[in-house]
C-alpha cells in the first residue's frame, strides 16, 4: 500500500530546483581548473558549417599535433602545420603532409558563397535546469551564452549580436544494461534546441538563423549519453513536484529489495520540505519500524517476577508481554505493550497495558539520531506491582534504544548520505541534516546544502589575432554568468602626452572590443560585472575590478636582453594644471619591452636629451614641415631627472611649444636613474639622436637642438615606415592559469615557497623604490595590511631589482611594516615577465591567477577586491 509520506517507496529525497542549479554552478567553476571533475566549459572556439569529413580530418591533425606547437591553419591552406618531426617515425612527416593538403583541399572546394562557415569564439554562462512533465519525462538545460562569430572569406555573416539562452531539452529514462542501473539522455527532435536572443537584441528572423546553426552543431557533437549510476547513489529516477521558485525534485529511494517499477513515482506527491531547507529525505515508516525491530522484540521478550506479600502467605507472579505495537503520531511514537501477570495461586491474574511516548532528535554536528522514552504509564496490575514492572521495564528498554539508535543511523543518515553526492560534483560542498520530525506516515530529515566556496572573477583581454581590437573571451564569471563588459580608455588632444580624457563604452552584447571603436591609446582597461550563484544558493551581483593593459609604441631597437631597465611613464588622463606631475603617474614601463625584433620595420624615432631649463620642443614644428606623409616619426623627450615634481602648468611652461608642422608622436619622460643616459652614453645634455625605421642611429649631435639641422637630418636619413603602433604589456602568467611558484624571503621573516600559502588569496605587487605610483600602491597595500583579519589575502610585495639593505632603508623610510621582499636580481620579476611598475596580480586560494592590475590600481576594500580610483 501507497505510503502517505513516500508513496510505493521506502524512502523519497526532495532537492530543491534552487539548490541543484547552486551545485551546477560549481561544476561550471570547476572549469578554472584543469584536473578538476565534471566541469562546464566556459569559453571555447569551435568549426561552424564543416562537413562531417573534414571534421574528422581536422580532428585527426588536432591529435597528431596535441604535444606540439603548431602553425594556423585557415581556409585556402595559407597556414601550414609546425612542429618537429624529428622525434616521429619514418614516413609520418610525409603522411601528415598528405593529411593537411587533403584538409586545404577540402577547405578550399566548399568555400562557396552562400554558406555558413567559419569559427564561433562561445563564452557559456553557469547554466541552470528546469524540469517539466511527469515522471523522469525531461529536463531543459539554459545556458547563458555569446558567441563572436568569424566567417571564412566568401561565406556568409551571421546575424550580429549573438548572445541570448541556448534552451536544450533531454529526454530522460533508465534502464538496466548487465545488472547495472544507467541513466540516459537523449535529444528527440530538433524542437529541444533553442536559441533565445537578448532582449533587444534580434529580430525573429535573425534569432532563426542562429537556431539553425546551434541545432546543427549541437545534433553534430551530440550522441546519446548514458551514465551508470554508482552504487553508492541510490537514486535512479526523478519527478518534478511544485513550480517556480519552490520547485523541487523527488528522487525515490529503495532501501531494500527490489525497487518499485518506474510508473510507481507517480505515488510521490508530498512536498515535506520546511521553508528553510535545501533538501530532505523522508523514510515511510514500516521501514523505521523494520529498524527497530530489535527494540521490540526485546520489550516483546521482557519478563519478570514479582512478589505480593500478607502476614499469612506471600504469592509470585510471572509477567510476560503477548504484543508490542507503535502508533505513528505527529511528533512521537506511541509505544503499547500489552502482557500479563500469572500466579498459580488462587489470587487472580491480570491483563495490564504499558503505554509510553518515544521522540527522536537529531544532533546536527555529530549527525547521530538520539531517541528519548518518556511518559512510561502501567495499568491493569496492582499498585504494589507498577513500581517493579516499571523499574524492569526501563532497565530492558535502555539498551534496546540505542541498538534501535545505530540502526536508525545506519538506515537514515548514512543509508542517504547527500553529503557523498553533492562532494563527487563539488569538492567544497557540504550537505548536513539540521533536523527531524516524527509525522503519521514517517520520519522527515531536513537539510541543508552549501556549496564550495566562489572565486573572484576572471578578467583578462588580448589582442585579436588579425590585430583589429581586442578579445575578452577569456574572462568569466565562474558559477555566473556575464552581464556587461565595461572598456575605458584614454584618449589624447594634443601633442602633450597626459592631455587626454576617458573614454567608456560598455557592451552587454559583445566580449570584443573593435581597433574602429577605440584609439590606440597608452591605458586600456576592463571591468567584468555579472552576476554570481552564492555558495548558499542566492544570486549576487559581482564585478572583476579593473584589469588595464599598458601599451607602448612598438620600434626597432637591437638592444640585449640583458640590458638595464629604461622607464617611461603612464599618465592619468588631463591631471589639474596645478597637480604635480609625479602624482599624476600611475605606472613606469620599461620601454624596451615594446621594441621589435631586429630586421622588421617601425618608425623612425627621435631621441633628445634636454637640459634644465632649454625650451626643448620650442620650434621643433619647423624642422618636421618637411617629412613626408609615408615617413612616420615617434620622438622620446628625455628631461632630467627630478622634472615632474613641478606642477602640470610649470612643467608645459618649461617645455615650450614645438608649433605648427610638428607631427611626430610624442613621449615625454625623465632619465630615471641615469638609464637613459647610459643607454646613450650621454655625459652632458642636451644631445639629439635618430635612429630610423630599421633600428639603426644613423644621425646624432651635442649641444642645443638646432632646427635646421634635424630638418636636415630627417630629409636625409628617416624613411619610409609604418606608422607608430602601440603593444599592450603581457606577464608570463594570465588569469586562468596557476601562478609560478618561488621562494620568498621577506625582510624579517622566514623563507616560505608561495605554494605552501594554498587556501589564502595572494596580493603579488611588484614595486621599484624610484616610482611614486608604485609608492602610493604600497601605501594601499599597507591600508589594507593594516586592517586585515584572518581571512585577508596575504600581501607580498616584491622590490623588483632592489636589494635588501635598499628595501630595509626603504620600509623605515615610508613606514611600511606589510611584507617586502628583496629581488636584487629579478629572479621573482623576470620570471613573471615584469615590465611595469606597480604590476599586481591577484591570486586565488586555488593557487590560480584571478587578476592582473598594470599601473596604481583601485583602492582595495578589507577582502582586497577593488573599490574607487585612488588619486
Amino acid at each position: 500500500m501507497a505510503n502517505g509520506l513516500t508513496g510505493d517507496f521506502d524512502a523519497v529525497a526532495l532537492v530543491r530546483v534552487k539548490t541543484v542549479n547552486t551545485i551546477l554552478a560549481s561544476v561550471h567553476q570547476n572549469g578554472a581548473h584543469d584536473e578538476v571533475s565534471p566541469s562546464i566549459p566556459h569559453s571555447f572556439a569551435l568549426r561552424v558549417g564543416d562537413p562531417t569529413k573534414l571534421s574528422v580530418l581536422l580532428a585527426k591533425f588536432i591529435d597528431w599535433n596535441s604535444s606540439s606547437i603548431f602553425g594556423s591553419f585557415g581556409s585556402g591552406g595559407g597556414g601550414q602545420p609546425g612542429g618537429s618531426s624529428k622525434k616521429q617515425p619514418p614516413g609520418a612527416s610525409r603522411a601528415k603532409d598528405d593529411l593537411w593538403k587533403e584538409i586545404n583541399d577540402l577547405q578550399d572546394a566548399m568555400t562557396t558563397p552562400g554558406t555558413v562557415r567559419g569559427l564561433a569564439q562561445v563564452q557559456l554562462g553557469a547554466p541552470k535546469l528546469s524540469f517539466s512533465g511527469g515522471v523522469g519525462s525531461s529536463v531543459t538545460a539554459h545556458y547563458p551564452v555569446r558567441a563572436n562569430y568569424i566567417p571564412d572569406p566568401d561565406t556568409l555573416s551571421l546575424p550580429d549580436p549573438i548572445h541570448g539562452e541556448v534552451r536544450i531539452t533531454f529526454a530522460i529514462g533508465t534502464k538496466l544494461v548487465e545488472g547495472k542501473t544507467v541513466v540516459e539522455a537523449s535529444i528527440d527532435s530538433d524542437n529541444d534546441i533553442e536559441f533565445h536572443p537578448a532582449s533587444g537584441t534580434l529580430s525573429s528572423e535573425d534569432a532563426g538563423k542562429i537556431t539553425t546553426q546551434v541545432r546543427k552543431v549541437v545534433k553534430s557533437g551530440f550522441e546519446p549519453t548514458t551514465v551508470e549510476v554508482p552504487d553508492d547513489i541510490p537514486f535512479d529516477n526523478f519527478k518534478p513536484l511544485g513550480s517556480g521558485s519552490n520547485q523541487v525534485v523527488a528522487l525515490p529511494v529503495t532501501l531494500g529489495g527490489e525497487a518499485p517499477a518506474a510508473s510507481a513515482l507517480g505515488s510521490v506527491n508530498n512536498l515535506f520540505l520546511s521553508s528553510g531547507d535545501e533538501y530532505g529525505v523522508a523514510v515511510r515508516r514500516e521501514h523505521v519500524e523494520s529498524e527497530m525491530q530489535s527494540f521490540k522484540d526485546t520489550i516483546n521478550g521482557f519478563s519478570v517476577s514479582y512478589e505480593i506479600g500478607w502476614w499469612v502467605f506471600t504469592v509470585t507472579y510471572n509477567v510476560s508481554i503477548s504484543s508490542v505495537s507503535l502508533t505513528w503520531q505527529t511528533g512521537s511514537i506511541k509505544v503499547t505493550v500489552q502482557g500479563s501477570a500469572v500466579t498459580g495461586s488462587i489470587l487472580p491474574n491480570y491483563n495490564f497495558t504499558i503505554t509510553e511516548t518515544i521522540t527522536a532528535s537529531l544532533d546536527a554536528a555529530t549527525q547521530t539520531v538520539s531517541l528519548q522514552a518518556g511518559g512510561l504509564s502501567v495499568s491493569g496490575l496492582p499498585s504494589a506491582a507498577i513500581g517493579t514492572v516499571k523499574s524492569a521495564v526501563q532497565a530492558q528498554q535502555g539498551p534496546a534504544l540505542a541498538q534501535a539508535e545505530t540502526a536508525m543511523k545506519e538506515a537514515l543518515i548514512d543509508g542517504v548520505s547527500m553529503q557523498d553526492i553533492v562532494k563527487s560534483f563539488d569538492n567544497g560542498a557540504t550537505a548536513r541534516y539540521s533536523s527531524l520530525d516524527i509525522v503519521p506516515d514517517g520520519i522527515v530529515l531536513h537539510g541543508d546544502i552549501t556549496a564550495g566556496g566562489r572565486s573572484d572573477v576572471f578578467v583578462e583581454f588580448t589582442p585579436r589575432a588579425n590585430d583589429d581590437g581586442y578579445t575578452a573571451l577569456q574572462s568569466w564569471v565562474p558559477a555566473g554568468a556575464t552581464d556587461r563588459f565595461e572598456w575605458s580608455w584614454t584618449e589624447g588632444h594634443a601633442w602633450i602626452p597626459w592631455e587626454a580624457e576617458t573614454k567608456v563604452h560598455a557592451d552587454e552584447h559583445r566580449f570584443v572590443l573593435l581597433e574602429k571603436d577605440v584609439p590606440t591609446g597608452k591605458k586600456l582597461c576592463l571591468r567584468v560585472v555579472g552576476t554570481q550563484v552564492h555558495e548558499t544558493g542566492f544570486e549576487q551581483a559581482v564585478d572583476g575590478g579593473e584589469t588595464c593593459s599598458v601599451n607602448g609604441k612598438e620600434f626597432v631597437w637591437a638592444m640585449p636582453s640583458w640590458w638595464e631597465t629604461i622607464m617611461a611613464p603612464i599618465w592619468l588622463p588631463d591631471p589639474p594644471p596645478e597637480l604635480i606631475l609625479d602624482e599624476a603617474i600611475t605606472a613606469h614601463v620599461n620601454v624596451l619591452a615594446h621594441s621589435k625584433r631586429a630586421g622588421s620595420s617601425g618608425p623612425n624615432v627621435l631621441f633628445h636629451f634636454a637640459a634644465p631649463g632649454s625650451a626643448p620642443l620650442e620650434g621643433l614644428g619647423e624642422a618636421f614641415a618637411g617629412v613626408g606623409e609615408d615617413t612616420h616619426v615617434a620622438m622620446y623627450l628625455v628631461m632630467p631627472a627630478g622634472s615632474f615634481g613641478e606642477s602640470r602648468s610649470a612643467v608645459e611652461r618649461g617645455l615650450g611649444s614645438p608649433g605648427r608642422g610638428f607631427t611626430a608622436s610624442l613621449e615625454i619622460t625623465e632619465d630615471y636613474g641615469g638609464a637613459w643616459s647610459r643607454a646613450f652614453g650621454v655625459e652632458t645634455a642636451p644631445a639629439t639622436f635618430l635612429m630610423n625605421a630599421h633600428g639603426e642611429f644613423v644621425w646624432d649631435k651635442a649641444g642645443a637642438l638646432d632646427t635646421d639641422a634635424l630638418a636636415r637630418a630627417l630629409k636625409e636619413h628617416a624613411i619610409t615606415g609604418p606608422p607608430p603602433t602601440s603593444s599592450p604589456l603581457r606577464l608570463t602568467v594570465t588569469p586562468g592559469r596557476r601562478a609560478l611558484d618561488f621562494l620568498i624571503e621577506p625582510i624579517g621573516d622566514q623563507p616560505i615557497a608561495l605554494r605552501r600559502l594554498r587556501g589564502r588569496s595572494v596580493l603579488l605587487s611588484f614595486w621599484k623604490g624610484f616610482s611614486a605610483p608604485c609608492l602610493a600602491q604600497l601605501r594601499q597595500l599597507q591600508a589594507l595590511h593594516d586592517r586585515a583579519d584572518e581571512d585577508a589575502p596575504v600581501i607580498l610585495a616584491v622590490g623588483d631589482g632592489e636589494d635588501p639593505e635598499q628595501v630595509t632603508r626603504f620600509a623605515r623610510e615610508h613606514e611600511l611594516t606589510l611584507r617586502l621582499v628583496p629581488d636584487p636580481d629579478r629572479s621573482i620579476s623576470g620570471r613573471y615577465g615584469v615590465n611595469c611598475w606597480p604590476t599586481t596580480v591577484t591570486i586565488g586560494a586555488a593557487g590560480l591567477v584571478q587578476r592582473v592590475e598594470f599601473g596604481l590600481s583601485h583602492a582595495r576594500n578589507d577582502d582586497g577586491s577593488g573599490g574607487q580610483q585612488a588619486p
